[in-house]
């Protein structure tokens, strides 16, 4: 039986404070290039959804036109094309047309909290939606209350190495996965 052993890749490691000074700023140098990079490629994102979405547009008003067209044809034919009502679809060669109802549509019209009152007062709860959650935030702020329940953890934050270079408004942490995890931080700093 042979044994398996993970080969890690030799990490550039820096020998001085200098050095990591170095490291940094070139950290900082990479996060500015992604930065513009990404703002030149939001830039020409927005010009494309600018120009589809006009395309985008003009086709649906198109197709509005088409569709209020074919239902006054319909409807001025309906007693024809349905068999005297027998239908409520009708077949053509490209595609089926046709009437249906819509589903029910219920509308609160008062304060939903008294129409609640009224439902229960009638016996009627069981057209009353309750839901339960179990609140974390609040868990969060006292998580000794908690303890000993069943399906219930609270774990302690980990504890994260991150990198924030002065001439960006990122800063850097490596992900458990090993991915490179980018967060938005204040207003850059002025430099003196």
């Amino acid at each position: 039986m042979t044994a398996r052993v993970k080969i890690q890749e030799a990490l550039e490691t820096p020998q001085s404070k200098e050095e990591v000074d170095a490291a940094i700023r070139q950290i900082g140098d990479l996060l500015n290039e992604i930065d513009r990079l990404e703002n030149n490629l939001e830039g020409t994102i927005r010009k494309e959804t600018a120009s589809t979405s006009k395309k985008v547009n003009a086709h649906e008003q198109r197709i509005i036109e088409l569709q209020q067209g074919i239902e006054a044809f319909m409807a001025s034919h309906r007693r024809e094309l349905t068999q005297g009502g027998k239908r409520k679809s009708i077949k053509l060669p490209t595609g089926n047309t046709g009437w249906r109802f819509s589903t029910l549509l219920v509308e609160i019209t008062g304060e939903e909290e008294e129409v609640v009152k009224l439902l229960e007062k009638r016996g009627l709860e069981g057209l009353v939606r309750v839901k339960k959650t179990v609140d974390k935030e609040a868990i969060k702020k006292n998580p000794g209350s908690v303890r000993g329940i069943k399906g219930l953890i609270v774990k302690k934050g980990e504890e994260i190495f991150w990198i924030k270079p002065d001439q960006v408004n990122l800063k850097t942490e490596i992900a458990d996965d090993g991915q490179l995890v980018r967060r938005k931080t204040g207003s850059k700093k002025k430099e003196s």
